[in-house]
C-alpha cells in the first residue's frame, strides 16, 4: 500500500490517494470531485509540461509563492494505467459495437491463440489428405458437377436445367438393381 500526494492541481490544493499494490484500485465519486484531476497528475507526475497544465486558475494571475503542481510518492509503482474517461471512451459505446476489439479484451489470449495453432494443423493434414488422394478428388469433381446440373428456381429445379433435359428427353433408367426400384 502506497499514499500518493497531491498538491495545487486544478480544484486539489492538497490531497493524498491510497493505492493497494498489485489491485485494480477504483476512486469514483460524483461529478467535480477531481477524479480526472488526480488520474491526470497520476499519470504526468514525471511530466512537467503536462503536469503544469494542471496549474489551478487561481494562480494564474497571481502565483506570490510560484506554486506548482506536485505528485509525489508514485516513483514506487512502474506500471500505472488509467482507465479515465478518456481511455474509456475510445473503446466504449462505438457506432457499430458496445465495445471496440470485444474480441480482443474478452475472448484472445495465449490459450486461444494456442488452440487456433491446433486447429490450423488439423484443417492443413485434412486439406492435405484431400489434395493428395485421386479418388478423392474425382468423387468432388464428379459431385460438383452433378450439383450443377440442378439448376434452380424458386419452385424447385429449373426445367431447362441439364438434368431435366436429360430425364425429359427420353434417357429413361433401365436395368433397376433389385431393392432400389422405390428410390
Amino acid at each position: 500500500m502506497a499514499i500518493i500526494n497531491i498538491k495545487n492541481c486544478n480544484s486539489i490544493d492538497e490531497a493524498s490517494v491510497t493505492i493497494e499494490s498489485g489491485r485494480l484500485n477504483i476512486k469514483y465519486g460524483i461529478n467535480g470531485t477531481g477524479k480526472s484531476t488526480i488520474a491526470k497528475a497520476i499519470k504526468f507526475h514525471n511530466e512537467p509540461e503536462f503536469l503544469n497544465e494542471l496549474l489551478p486558475f487561481k494562480y494564474f494571475e497571481e502565483n506570490l509563492d510560484n506554486k506548482q503542481p506536485l505528485v509525489t510518492s508514485v516513483e514506487n509503482y512502474q506500471n500505472i494505467m488509467m482507465f479515465n474517461e478518456d481511455y474509456i471512451n475510445q473503446f466504449v459505446f462505438k457506432k457499430d459495437e458496445l465495445l471496440e476489439n470485444s474480441f480482443e479484451i474478452f475472448i484472445k489470449d495465449e490459450k486461444f491463440d494456442e488452440n487456433l495453432s491446433k486447429v490450423e494443423l488439423l484443417f492443413s493434414h485434412v486439406k492435405n489428405t484431400f489434395q493428395s488422394n485421386e479418388n478423392l478428388t474425382k468423387i468432388l469433381t464428379d459431385l460438383n458437377e452433378l450439383s450443377n446440373s440442378f439448376s434452380k428456381t424458386k419452385g424447385g429445379v429449373a426445367q431447362n436445367s441439364i438434368i431435366m433435359k436429360a430425364l425429359g428427353e427420353g434417357n429413361k433408367i433401365d436395368n433397376i438393381p433389385e431393392g432400389l426400384e422405390e428410390y
